[in-house]
């Protein structure tokens, strides 16, 4: 799959931290100008308020929808400047995620980050929203995405 880079960079909401890591290394490489964290308070968000809680104290999670909790880890411990944040807050699930993330984004290429566990309906709601979606897992470094080949990630 070749990944390209893009206005906007799409993290959607999950446990997995491994891929804030890899959204702000993405951002400050350049591979994107901004960034759009997509996620609201849904089934699996006490896994990420339990993960941040135990790696990132200094951060609020008590009522807070994933994308919130996501910008501001980016912004304070990853040094994401909150003007190139955007935030989706009111989904629920991954098709949500990609639809509603895809409405926002319409007009702008974007490789879309989808840490594993994320449902496969992402990709395809978010095709069905409009555009073209690319989708990377956390086994795919910055470093993949500056070279635009994130492998087959599908497979």
């Amino acid at each position: 799959m070749r990944l390209s880079r893009g206005d906007v960079l799409v993290l959607l909401g999950s446990a997995v931290l491994a891929s804030i890591v890899i959204t702000a290394d993405a951002y400050h490489r350049g591979i994107t100008r901004h960034l759009l964290i997509s996620g609201g308070i849904g089934h699996s968000t006490g896994h990420l308020h339990h993960a941040v809680r135990r790696h990132y104290p200094a951060i609020a999670t008590t009522g807070r929808p994933e994308a919130h909790v996501i910008a501001d880890i980016l912004h304070q411990e990853y040094a994401v400047p909150p003007e190139a944040i955007a935030v989706e807050d009111r989904s629920t699930n991954c098709g949500e995620n990609a639809t509603y993330s895809r409405r926002i984004t319409a007009g702008h290429g974007h490789p879309l980050v989808r840490p594993p566990g994320a449902s496969v309906g992402a990709r395809s709601k978010g095709e069905a929203a409009g555009g073209r979606v690319d989708v990377a897992g956390v086994g795919v470094g910055a470093e993949d995405l500056a070279a635009g080949d994130a492998g087959d990630l599908e497979g």
